[in-house]
């Protein structure tokens, strides 16, 4: 009986770490794909805009990577005044709603968004999804961000949701993609942590 039990409990913890691999490598992998359709997206902006979306400003913040503009950038806004938008602040297109120029300077470090102009302006994210971005709350401002499907080793809280862990980025000075730019997700499996980023995969 004993070594019956001792087999079965041995199966038991067998099927556990199986389960957690099997998981894990799903998760990786769904991340993997939604960084490729950011990817896609931060190119054809590029290729329209000549430039790359600017990444934040507040690079004294050791979270700035986090706090990236790409939802606005990628998705375009419409600057103030226009329709009832104060001058300075910015209207989101597909988030329907406000940024202050309170919060574009205090979260992001920046004072305006390139993708805005009336004869430019385009949403390079169509396929995004309402669990590509989340609003968070940084001091007294609440903006958007893209999100990782995923838990990470640093998480923001927002209004109504919990632990959001943002893609991060990094247009102004990348140390991986020199002359371009890095994009990457950190995520948390127990005691270890996945980066995925758009030069490698790599664990900590």
């Amino acid at each position: 009986m004993l070594v019956v039990i001792s087999i079965i409990a041995t199966l038991a913890a067998m099927t556990a770490v199986a389960t957690k691999t099997i998981t894990e490598k799903r998760t990786i992998k769904l991340v993997e794909a939604q960084m490729r359709q950011i990817e896609s997206a931060i190119v054809d902006y590029k290729a329209k805009l000549g430039f790359y979306p600017q990444d934040n400003g507040n690079q004294g913040n050791a979270s700035w990577t986090a706090l990236s503009p790409l939802f606005y950038e990628l998705t375009g806004t419409v600057p103030g005044p226009s329709s009832g938008i104060p001058t300075g602040d910015y209207g989101s297109v597909l988030g329907n709603d406000t940024i202050s120029a309170v919060a574009l300077q205090g979260v992001f470090g920046r004072r305006g968004f390139a993708n805005s102009s009336d004869q430019t302006r385009k949403n390079f994210f169509p396929s995004m999804l309402p669990f590509n971005f989340k609003e968070v709350t940084i001091g007294l401002e609440n903006v958007k961000l893209l999100v990782v499907p995923a838990k990470g080793r640093e998480n923001f809280s927002g209004p109504t949701d919990k632990e959001i862990n943002p893609w991060r980025y990094n247009s102004s000075n990348p140390t991986n993609n020199i002359g371009s730019f890095d994009l990457w997700a950190e995520l948390k499996f127990q005691n270890r942590t996945v980066i995925v980023g758009n030069w490698k995969r790599r664990q900590q």
